[in-house]
């Protein structure tokens, strides 16, 4: 039986979200080395981390993966600033070409705050990928490199939460207030 999902309107639908991430991974081994060591920033981005890496051996890369924790929300709908560090940064950035994965970027701070770990790292280069962009509230001037869609409002399923609920849904919906 399926968990009940809080209200929401759908946004993006599982094929829709689906092709978007195949796109961006064709795009993705286009410009970047196909050896490319993808950080996922978890907890949200773990989803779209997962079908990321898979989709570009389609497009001839081999990237290898691994994840950077920040809280940012906790179980609030509000992001905190700015947002705390859970755990190592990963340990293979040295010298790496790394993709910054996130699947929301919304104020811009935890995109911010990734960048500004893994380059303390001092990877060869960082380039960064979001599915959705929202920038509505921006609060940073950090521009992914790679994006998705374009969409505001308080975002659910495909990885993404709304008080560690409906990460589980194959599509991506707008919270209802």
């Amino acid at each position: 039986m399926t968990p009940p999902a809080a209200a929401s309107r759908p946004l993006f639908t599982a094929d829709e979200v689906a092709a978007r991430v195949d796109a961006l991974a064709a795009a993705i081994a286009r410009r970047l080395p196909p050896d490319l060591l993808v950080v996922g920033i978890l907890v949200a981005a773990f989803v779209f981390t997962a079908d990321l890496v898979r989709a570009p051996g389609r497009h001839g890369a081999a990237p290898q993966v691994d994840f950077l924790r920040l809280a940012s929300y906790g179980d609030a709908t509000s992001p905190t600033t700015p947002p705390r560090r859970i755990g190592p940064v990963p340990a293979m950035l040295a010298g790496r070409d790394v993709l910054l994965v996130d699947t929301v970027h919304d104020t811009g701070h935890t995109l911010a705050r990734a960048l500004q770990l893994v380059q303390a790292e001092r990877p060869r280069s960082v380039h960064t990928c979001v599915l959705v962009d929202k920038p509505a509230r921006r609060a940073t001037t950090v521009t992914p490199d790679f994006t998705g869609f374009t969409a505001d409002g308080f975002l659910i399923g495909y990885g993404l939460d709304g008080g560690q609920g409906e990460r589980w849904l194959p599509h991506i919906a707008v919270l209802l207030e």
